[in-house]
């Protein structure tokens, strides 16, 4: 909220849409004093590999050890994928919000307005709340 008083509205519209776009990359340091790159490497190439199997995806995960830096690994997440605007909409807190875009399902915990009906499975448009403006008892006022 603070931002919105030293920011232009027409500014925070446009940063709020950056944001909203997952990056391309995921960048890692891994603590060599504890474990080695490789070791960290395949540990959470296993992980992710074994989540998606679990959904009953199929998708191998390139963890790339950085061109210059020898404690740090690198993950392309692959091309940016176009929003698709979604007629059902929920709104998800900002920690919620920033888990989605690295391709995490969303969990009760994290909604902070969705439509009373909704069911489990079904496809939706997820905003973060980015003000924390929104309130578990109010209907929420989203900025498109």
């Amino acid at each position: 909220q603070h931002l919105c008083h030293i920011l232009t509205e027409p500014y925070m519209h446009r940063l709020c849409s950056v944001l909203s776009i997952p990056p391309l990359s995921t960048v890692l340091r891994v603590n060599t004093a504890f474990h080695s790159r490789v070791e960290v490497q395949e540990s959470l190439r296993r992980s992710l590999d074994s989540r998606h199997l679990d959904r009953g995806e199929f998708k191998l995960w390139d963890i790339l050890d950085h061109p210059l830096l020898d404690d740090v690994l690198w993950i392309p997440s692959g091309s940016q994928q176009s929003v698709l605007e979604l007629p059902r909409k929920v709104v998800v807190d900002l920690r919620c919000g920033e888990s989605v875009l690295r391709g995490a399902d969303v969990y009760a915990p994290g909604v902070m307005a969705a439509p009373s009906d909704l069911q489990s499975g079904v496809m939706v448009s997820v905003y973060a709340d980015v003000t924390r403006s929104c309130r578990r008892d109010e209907p929420p006022q989203l900025i498109l």
